[in-house]
């Protein structure tokens, strides 16, 4: 009988060291991805806030700040490489560092690129991610099949997005304004997202800007001339009140 009273004891003496391993494990786990998980975000939105700077100061758009940023979403990737919005971020920054360094913007352009095709890996369905590969294939000069590919893959994912309303604007009057070919593929598109995006607030400014850049209010005013009233009032001149 002591026998038996003793197994059931180291039995239970064992289950019970068993338990608090398990849960000892869970915690350092735990506490790993914990840290983990902190030190990427952290990083992640050093970058993000760098990059808010970026848009909107034009005294911080220098090859230093551009690359400190891109140091702390390295990081970020280093930890979490599986988060497609680390890429896209890091994209951006290497879209930035394209334009302040003219010698070396085909190289920026080409890791921007790359890091939206690894962000489709991980968020293959993104909108903006197939309007940003797009926009990179327009800036290295190779509007071709692969760019139809993306550009369309945008607009069928995202009809109502006000990223892929922003690019196809940009894209579809800059084809205009050049008297370019493509401006035939896409006209009709065209006027669709531009009335689409005057719509929404979120794109509405960039595309009034895109027409006025190249100074076409008169024309877009013209392909609105059935669009609703706020769609017109948007356009520059396009209303006149006497």
């Amino acid at each position: 009988m002591a026998n038996l009273n003793n197994k059931k004891s180291s039995s239970k003496t064992l289950l019970l060291r068993i338990f608090q391993l398990t849960i000892m494990a869970i915690c350092v786990f735990g506490l790993y991805w914990t840290s983990h998980f902190l030190i990427a975000s952290n990083n992640y939105y050093h970058a993000k806030n760098a990059v808010v700077n970026i848009r909107t100061n034009t005294t911080a758009r220098s090859v230093e700040s551009i690359n400190a940023a891109l140091e702390h979403v390295n990081i970020a990737i280093q930890y979490f490489p599986q988060k497609s919005g680390y890429y896209l971020l890091r994209a951006e920054l290497y879209e930035w560092k394209a334009n302040v360094s003219p010698n070396e913007r085909l190289d920026y352009l080409t890791e921007a690129f790359n890091d939206f095709i690894l962000a489709l890996e991980y968020r293959p369905l993104w909108p903006p991610t197939w309007a940003n590969l797009a926009a990179i294939k327009w800036k290295l000069g190779e509007i071709d099949d692969e760019f139809y590919h993306y550009f369309n893959t945008a607009i069928e994912l995202g009809p109502q997005h006000e990223v892929v309303h922003i690019f196809v604007a940009e894209f579809g009057l800059a084809m205009f304004a050049e008297h370019s070919r493509e401006f035939g593929k896409i006209n009709v598109v065209l006027r669709r997202h531009i009335k689409q995006g005057l719509k929404n607030s979120l794109s509405k400014e960039r595309i009034v800007k895109a027409i006025a850049s190249h100074k076409l209010e008169h024309e877009v005013c013209r392909w609105m001339v059935d669009a609703e009233y706020r769609v017109r009032r948007a356009i520059p001149g396009c209303v006149v009140f006497k």
